[in-house]
């Protein structure tokens, strides 16, 4: 059988692509502009989530190192009150009345400067020097090599402290008691008050809101852990940031058009940079997404160290003219050079796709019924004019409804794309043909001799399918097997489709009527 071309209309396409190609050139260069516009601000927004998201993981990275050296203070001190302290020295006589305060200060012991050691200012009585009282100074005292660290790796940190509930405060960096000196408001401020069990039970660490400090250093907010002993709450271990190293963590990462906030969860500000912070509540606004709102794109991202927020407040038209500037070279470029090729090609592609969808069995990828009853009719009529000779085969699954109603249809399915396989692998010559005619129907078209080698032919084919060993429990063989029919067509004939068709389809069935799993020939009536 000679190979049968499928006849396409390529001039007409071509005709039409040349008269729409300028219209079709300007179009698609259009859309690559937009989609390259479109593209550029989702990088854009993608960008400035990234740099969002690099800016949290620093702000986070400081604040849980502060969290971890809190944690260890607590540690220390809560072993320090459990066992003994390890100062090698006792407080007790350097306590002096503060009669102007009805109090007591600790004055500085010899040996000692304003670096070394910071000031304990108390509210009543001189404590005995076995009370409980003096068990916590001696601790807080202990505590000092911490305090200094922190301050020294981090000047601008205002004030280290621990605040006891026998009413007295331990500072750090040391001030004189006529500029600071506790009070009774100390205790009613947030840093010792949401620390202690009747507004923190659980006793973890909590961080208050932005306050006047009292000591005169500005605004600030405050980290305090609680501690205690055997159970009791005896006080609490402070930190306090500056909320100027707030915004100098905000600018050392500063992002183009955009003003960065630290918000706390109720919206109330703790630093920005860049412009006031917009009015939202951040654990009310969507997180981790870019929300426009007017010319102002923002965005919520929440901090793992504390219930603080990063809000993003960037200028949405820088964004979109840098977006324009990055998509105009590409649709310039797209116009000029390739937006014609990529039209041709995608028509081309899909052409043939459509094509091969139409002539093309959708589950096997052989060929199917429309095109058998095209291509059979060409053969039969090259048949008449050349010297060859055809040879149809017909041949359909034995059994093959008990196997689909046993197994199930997606078994089925199955089934037939590994049988059409195995007859490729056996129809694989260029004049060859394989097609499914429907359910599990299939046609072969070959150039074949002699009736002999056709009988040989199908038979290689009926063992391909046995090799692929489809175990199907209800026939003979326990496996799927199939019945072939062929009929051999000399040149010159003048046999039909429909006779062929019918007389390959009575060798089939005497196939089928001979126990299946066989391949006759047709012989004549």
């Amino acid at each position: 059988m000679l190979n049968l071309p499928r006849p396409r209309n390529l001039a007409r396409l071509l005709c039409q692509l040349t008269l729409l190609g300028g219209v079709l050139g300007i179009v698609l260069a259009l859309v690559l502009a937009w989609n390259g516009y479109q593209q550029a601000m989702q990088r854009g927004r993608n960008e400035l989530q990234a740099n969002a998201g690099r800016l949290v993981a620093s702000i986070d990275h400081e604040l849980q190192m502060r969290r971890n050296t809190l944690h260890n203070m607590k540690v220390l001190a809560e072993q320090y009150l459990a066992e003994r302290s390890p100062l090698a020295w006792s407080a007790h006589p350097y306590l002096q009345p503060e009669s102007r305060y009805a109090g007591y200060s600790l004055r500085l012991p010899p040996g000692f400067n304003f670096e070394q050691l910071g000031n304990v200012t108390g509210l009543g009585p001189l404590p005995a020097d076995d009370s409980q009282t003096m068990r916590e100074i001696q601790m807080a005292l202990a505590l000092t090599p911490l305090f200094r660290s922190l301050i020294e790796r981090d000047p601008d940190t205002p004030w280290v402290y621990y605040t006891s509930a026998q009413r007295f405060l331990y500072l750090y960096p040391r001030v004189e008691s006529s500029d600071f000196f506790v009070s009774q408001q100390t205790f009613s401020m947030p840093f010792y008050l949401q620390a202690h069990p009747a507004y923190n039970p659980s006793g973890e660490l909590i961080w208050t809101p932005v306050y006047q400090d009292q000591a005169g250093k500005g605004w600030m907010v405050t980290m305090s852990v609680p501690v205690q002993d055997r159970g009791r709450f005896r006080g609490a271990i402070s930190v306090d940031i500056a909320t100027s190293r707030l915004v100098w963590l905000l600018e050392r990462s500063p992002i183009p058009h955009t003003a960065l906030h630290l918000l706390q969860a109720d919206g109330q500000r703790l630093a920005s940079s860049g412009g006031p912070p917009p009015a939202l509540i951040p654990q009310n606004w969507p997180q981790y997404t870019l929300q426009a709102r007017g010319q102002r794109l923002q965005a919520v991202f929440p901090l793992q160290a504390n219930h603080w927020f990063l809000v993003l407040d960037s200028d949405a038209a820088a964004l979109q003219q840098a977006a324009l500037r990055q998509a105009l070279p590409l649709a310039l470029l797209a116009f000029f050079l390739t937006a014609s090729l990529l039209l041709v090609l995608g028509l081309l592609r899909s052409q043939s796709r459509v094509e091969a969808l139409s002539t093309h069995d959708w589950l096997t990828g052989v060929w199917n019924r429309r095109a058998f009853d095209e291509q059979l009719l060409a053969a039969l009529s090259l048949l008449k004019r050349e010297g060859s000779s055809l040879a149809l085969i017909l041949f359909d699954v034995d059994d093959f409804k008990h196997y689909n109603d046993t197994q199930g249809h997606p078994a089925g399915d199955k089934a037939l794309q590994d049988i059409a396989q195995a007859v490729q692998q056996v129809a694989q010559r260029a004049d060859d043909r394989v097609y499914r005619l429907g359910g599990e129907e299939f046609a072969v078209l070959a150039s074949l001799p002699d009736a002999e080698r056709l009988q040989a032919f199908m038979e290689h084919i009926g063992s391909a399918v046995r090799e692929q060993r489809i175990e199907h429990p209800g026939s003979q063989l326990g496996l799927l097997t199939i019945s072939l029919g062929g009929v051999l067509l000399q040149h010159g004939s003048h046999t039909t489709a429909a006779d062929a068709y019918r007389q390959a389809d009575k060798a089939l069935y005497q196939a089928k009527d001979s126990g299946k799993n066989c391949a006759c020939c047709w012989r004549g009536e």
